[in-house]
């Protein structure tokens, strides 16, 4: 199931990205990925903290760092 999710947000980047769209379909796709976020965020913060959490998230924040340094964000 997460893995439909992500690949639907997937698509929805590039479409929102594609040079062969024009903007009015490139607007809509990023319109779509916001309300992605918003509801997303919004589910978060009804969540509870629970045990592992932070390292787990500090661990992304470092992968994300990583990528970056090597080029691939």
């Amino acid at each position: 199931m997460i893995e439909d999710v992500i690949w639907t947000i997937h698509k929805l980047g590039i479409a929102a990205t594609d040079p062969h769209m024009d903007g009015y379909i490139q607007f809509g796709k990023k319109k779509d990925l916001y309300k992605i976020l918003w509801e997303v965020e919004k589910q978060l913060s009804r969540c509870s903290n629970f045990y592992g959490e932070d390292e787990w998230l500090r661990e992304h924040a470092q992968d994300v760092f990583m990528e970056k340094l090597e080029g691939k964000l």
